[in-house]
């Protein structure tokens, strides 16, 4: 079989029900819904039902023994993309195959398949702060019938070797982050799904670990990764392609290397400040050569950030814009580049705004 993964017009929809200035999620699948909606209906009030579309009919496959990589922001279906396909929550309609196993009509054989690791965000849950990091991993080996040794190799995979003792009460967020991951690598499956596990954690064990990735799990023991991120440096590095989505919807999907060949003629302008503004922005937008402009904050209350611009001719289009956000709007600039097309602004390209 050629491929790992498969996916046939994938999609999941969720309901939002507003009454009173007060939503609450209504899941078709979730008990909880049904004593709320006649709490509702039985006292008179109503409520006006909202449709959101996480994934959006999603086709793409995944070979055997590839890692693949969703990039998107916050947002754009990822998360629910990884749990659809290790059958936590149910689609909507449509449907996927896990090494040839339907997710709807085969769901227990398609999860024997895959192991699911979720972020930081999502995976907190499955720690007890009350254990030891070894604790939780002994909990979770018992559970998957696993040994002590295996429990030895997550912790140090991980980097939790010299902490294996130590309440995870006690642990930064980077730590938690760790512990999930080595929660995660307790059992080997033929397919990983893999959401942000790098998040939260420092940029040399970061780098530890995406290495343990692809020279370990891939290309030695040939397992299959689908893993989300909305790190570009990471995804340049990682991935053997990229799936770029936006909104519940796959919106371009190659080798990094062929999508950044296909803006190979955009340079673009990065300008680290401080003061920006969205009437700048605007007004950088009408200046003669420039195509595109988007703009990542970092510091809200100081409006700092990072204006990209997207032009032909920097040697055109360099001085109008400084010019412009100095002279008018006062602009703090703290850093000028002008750099190649990455896979940020492949995204920009595609949909107008920035990744983060």
């Amino acid at each position: 079989m050629e491929y790992a993964i498969e996916t046939f017009n994938l999609t999941r929809e969720f309901h939002v029900r507003r009454w009173r200035n007060v939503s609450f999620w209504d899941f078709p699948d979730n008990p909880g819904s049904f004593f709320q909606r006649l709490f509702y209906s039985l006292s008179g009030r109503g409520s006006t039902p909202l449709r959101i579309t996480a994934v959006d009919n999603v086709n793409f496959t995944v070979r055997r023994g590839e890692i693949m990589g969703l990039l998107g922001p916050n947002g754009s279906g990822k998360s629910t993309l990884l749990k659809l396909l290790a059958c936590l929550i149910l689609p909507s309609k449509g449907t996927a195959s896990i090494l040839g196993y339907d997710i709807v009509k085969e769901p227990s054989r398609a999860i024997e398949q895959v192991n699911f690791v979720p972020g930081l965000l999502t995976g907190g849950i499955w720690i007890s702060n009350r254990l030891s990091a070894r604790q939780n991993l002994e909990h979770y080996a018992n559970l998957f019938r696993l040994s002590r040794a295996d429990v030895d190799r997550a912790l140090e995979l991980s980097g939790l070797a010299d902490r294996a003792d130590e309440r995870a009460a006690t642990f930064s967020s980077g730590m938690i982050a760790r512990l999930m991951l080595a929660i995660g690598l307790l059992r080997n499956t033929p397919v990983f799904l893999m959401d942000e596990p790098t998040a939260g954690i420092d940029p040399q064990g970061a780098k530890e670990i995406r290495q343990y990735l692809k020279d370990h799990l891939c290309k030695r023991l040939g397992i299959t990764i689908l893993m989300a991120t909305h790190n570009v440096s990471e995804a340049q590095d990682l991935f053997d392609r990229v799936c770029i989505m936006n909104k519940g919807r796959i919106i371009a999907i190659d080798t990094v290397q062929n999508l950044i060949r296909s803006i190979s003629e955009v340079e673009t302008i990065r300008i680290d400040a401080k003061n920006i503004n969205q009437d700048l922005i605007k007004r950088l937008e009408r200046i003669d050569g420039v195509d595109r402009v988007a703009i990542m904050f970092q510091d809200p209350q100081e409006a700092r950030g990072t204006i990209r611009i997207h032009t032909k001719d920097h040697r055109e289009v360099l001085p109008r814009a400084i010019d412009l956000s100095i002279k008018e709007y006062d602009l703090k600039i703290e850093f000028v580049e002008i750099s190649q097309p990455d896979l940020e602004d492949v995204f920009i390209n595609l949909t107008g705004s920035a990744l983060e």
